[in-house]
């Protein structure tokens, strides 16, 4: 699931800071702003080292 996430995420809202998966659009309002500061990306480096997903780390 984690993976299926992250391809997502890497497809549809690379370096914004949210994906929302039903319109497949990156959240541009959020607790972080409205800048892009790529949040998902920095939150999500520690679960893929954990699951050994280590050619996407």
């Amino acid at each position: 699931m984690m993976q299926h996430s992250w391809n997502n995420y890497k497809l549809y809202a690379w370096g914004k800071n949210e994906l929302k998966p039903m319109s497949k659009r990156a959240h541009l309002t959020s607790v972080f702003g409205s800048g892009d500061l790529g949040a998902t990306i920095v939150d999500g480096l520690d679960t893929l080292y954990i699951m050994g997903l280590m050619e996407e780390f």
